[in-house]
């Protein structure tokens, strides 16, 4: 704003008020602040200082300069440079008040560490690499973003038939007698009455109904469900899980298979047509309707299938 603006051209200067302690000149109403979240002054610095609150620490309590939001972030250094240049101490001598949050120091090793930032594989990644895919960063994973031409891509979907590693989404079990009620009570709508081998899209809110999250719900069992979560937000959703989990007395067991399962969605016309080819069960439209959860074996491999839209 312009008052904020205002303020920060009227703000003291580090370097200056270390040589020399400038007053405010007679006969202008500027003033020369040194703490904006405080409104403290120049003036009011000194006027600590000559009452005998000359000690860093004693001058930052009794003027409560350092003391506001920021807790220092912008004034501390020049706190400490008025407070030397008007006792007539160096620097050292002068000191430093503690930085409490939310400002915080940034240790080396924090910053050493930036060059070492965790990454996640997925189970294709390698042949992904081998594929000459291009590789995007989807929070810590490498993730494929796309192989040639991103319009051909998309006209094969429409067309024939593409897959993506989708890997990175966020995997949940939940088991127990109790897991049906217990996804009820985390979303707005209903997960306990779904027969097993069905999906059911879901939302997740919070308290005051905010979207947290979304994805679908998978009854493999009575007793079992598989929840699907975004790709960054799985962490964050799996507390959440658990914190309403405990010491709600339920029968239920949360369980993060992220990094354990594989997932590739298979979208476009002959999708089925594929599938068909390489799965031991029955995946006709009869068998194998919209919104249905299947257990499979495909290539060889055991595989949960869900007939979803994710593709819209």
């Amino acid at each position: 704003t312009a008052r904020v603006e205002e303020l920060d051209g009227q703000a003291a200067t580090g370097p200056a008020a270390a040589r020399r302690y400038v007053s405010v000149a007679p006969g202008k109403e500027a003033k020369r602040f040194v703490c904006l979240c405080e409104d403290v002054t120049e003036k009011d610095l000194a006027q600590a200082v000559a009452e005998g609150f000359d000690h860093i620490e004693t001058l930052k309590r009794y003027s409560t300069v350092t003391m506001g939001p920021c807790q220092g972030k912008m004034c501390h250094r020049l706190s400490v440079d008025l407070c030397a240049s008007l006792t007539g101490r160096t620097l050292d001598e002068t000191g430093a008040t503690t930085a409490r949050p939310p400002a915080q120091p940034v240790p080396l090793g924090a910053l050493a560490a930036r060059q070492a930032d965790p990454v996640k594989l997925t189970p294709m990644h390698h042949q992904h690499v081998e594929a000459g895919a291009r590789l995007m960063d989807m929070g810590p994973w490498k993730r494929p973003l796309a192989y040639g031409s991103v319009d051909e891509e998309c006209r094969a979907v429409h067309e024939a038939v593409g897959l993506i590693d989708v890997s990175t989404l966020g995997k949940l079990e939940v088991i127990g007698r109790d897991g049906g009620a217990f996804l009820d009570w985390l979303h707005p709508n209903r997960f306990s009455d779904m027969e097993p081998g069905r999906v059911r899209y879901r939302v997740m809110c919070d308290d005051a109904g905010i979207v947290l999250d979304d994805g679908v719900v998978a009854r493999l069992d009575d007793d079992r469900f598989l929840v699907t979560t975004g790709t960054g937000t799985i962490e964050a959703i799996e507390q959440w899980f658990e914190w309403w989990l405990a010491g709600s007395g339920r029968c239920a067991h949360v369980v993060n298979l992220t990094g354990a399962l594989a997932a590739i969605n298979v979208a476009g016309p002959r999708s089925r047509e594929l599938l068909a080819g390489l799965a031991d069960v029955d995946l006709s439209p009869a068998a194998c309707p919209y919104l249905a959860a299947r257990r499979a074996r495909i290539a060889g491999v055991p595989s949960t299938l869900l007939r979803i839209g994710f593709v819209g």
